[in-house]
Order: structure tokens, then sequence, then C-alpha cells
């Protein structure tokens, strides 16, 4: 057998493949070149130079993208679903509700607004006058920001819960009133925490738009997906409290 290998190999020579062509590697195929990606409509996702206007984003219509808010003026806007990134920009009387952020949110150059939302880290400069609900994972930045009233975020509606896990955030996990000023000021603070008699709707309309009404929004406390907490405002106060130990044999 061997002698009938070597009599091919010496008519023949050995085989070093040479007419076998090499074929390159296929190209890849990136998520905007399909032909079937979604179409991502640059309004949708920004809301630029509005005035007096109130503007819904319905569960799945955001579906974790990056969200603007910029140069608005008494505007209503409600969010009602997970997003990556907020930011808000230069806005003048707007109320706002933003459904949980899997990153930050950053509200910048504001006046006397409402601001209600979840998020892993949020952060306001040069903004004064504002309303600010809040569920947040990490502690609260404020930087040359001027009368922020801060309170404890307590909200819900049938997809709320299910936005948290979205965005990876925890309701158990809320820093709402551990709050850090990169400039404080002598006399006092720039910022000050709500009361729980401070409810959000206060300052925040429950929306009665017909679109809105299977979401079954309610704004009582013992319903609320994020607990209420108390943070700082008790930390100060002296008062008296009396524990009971019994024993029983």
């Amino acid at each position: 057998m061997g002698c009938l290998f070597s009599f091919f190999s010496y008519f023949f020579g050995p085989s070093d493949h040479s007419d076998i062509i090499e074929q390159p590697p296929p190209r890849p195929v990136y998520s905007w070149e399909r032909a079937d990606r979604i179409a991502i409509k640059k309004e949708d996702f920004i809301l630029d130079k509005l005035k007096d206007q109130t503007i819904f984003r319905l569960p799945g219509s955001v579906n974790g993208q990056q969200f603007i808010i910029q140069n608005c003026e008494n505007c209503t806007v409600y969010v009602f679903d997970h997003t990556g990134q907020v930011q808000i920009d230069d806005c003048i009387n707007c109320k706002i509700f933003i459904g949980p952020v899997h990153g930050s949110i950053f509200i910048r150059d504001s006046i006397n607004c409402v601001l209600a939302t979840i998020c892993q880290q949020f952060r306001t400069r040069d903004c004064r006058d504002t309303y600010v609900y809040l569920s947040c994972i990490s502690q609260p930045i404020i930087e040359s920001s001027h009368n922020i009233k801060f309170g404890c975020l307590t909200f819900n509606y049938q997809q709320l819960a299910d936005q948290y896990k979205s965005a990876d955030i925890s309701p158990w996990n809320n820093n709402w009133g551990h709050i850090h000023d990169f400039t404080t000021i002598p006399d006092g603070k720039n910022y000050s925490l709500l009361d729980k008699d401070e409810n959000i709707f206060k300052h925040l309309p429950v929306p009665t738009d017909p679109s809105c009404s299977h979401l079954n929004i309610k704004d009582d406390i013992d319903t609320s997906v994020t607990p209420y907490t108390y943070g700082e405002i008790y930390r100060n106060r002296t008062e008296e409290v009396r524990f009971n130990q019994f024993h029983y044999e």
C-alpha cells in the first residue's frame, strides 16, 4: 500500500493545495443596515421649542432610547416608558414625568419646573425654583442651583414595575433625600426636602387624555411601586423616642 502512494507521489508530486482559493470571511451586517430595522424618527425622541403643549409617550414608544427635552415653555410632558438617558435643557414653567431611566438624567438652565422621575443618577445645574420628585439609586447632585425642592416619588401605573426591571433599577434603593450640593452657600441650603403631605399630584396633574386611560395611574402612597421613605427630613429633629423591651420566660 505504501508503494502505491509513493508511485502517485513520484509522478504527480506532493499536493500543496495551491488550486484552492481561500475565501474571505463574510462582511458583518450592522443593525443600521438591516432591511428589517425599525425606523427611528427624531421627533419621537427630541422635544424642541414647544410651547403650551401636552405631550405623551406611552409604554413601548421610547423603549430604552435616549430622550431630550429642550427650549420648551409652559409644556406638560409624560414619558410613560423606560429610557436610556435623559437631558432637559432651557425649559421654563414645564411639568415633566419621566419613567425609569437606565442611566443619568440631567436638567440644566431651567426655571420654575416640576420634574418627577426614576433614575440611576440625577444631576441639575443652573436651575432654580423647581420641584423634583425622585427615586434615585445614587446620591442626587445639584450645582449652581437655588430653591430646588426634593420629594420622594410615589407613583404607579400598570407597566411601571416591569419598566423598573428593564432599566435595572430597584424600587427599594432610593436616595432621593441624600443631596450633594457642589456649590453650598453660607447662609443656607440651595435645596429643601418636602414632607410626606406634599404629594406629587399637587404640582403635576393626573393626565385625563383618553390615550392614558388604560395605564390605571394611581397617586396614593399605598399602591406606589416605590415605597415612601423619609430621607433626611427627620434626621435633625429632637423628638423623644421610647422603646419597650419585654422578657418572657
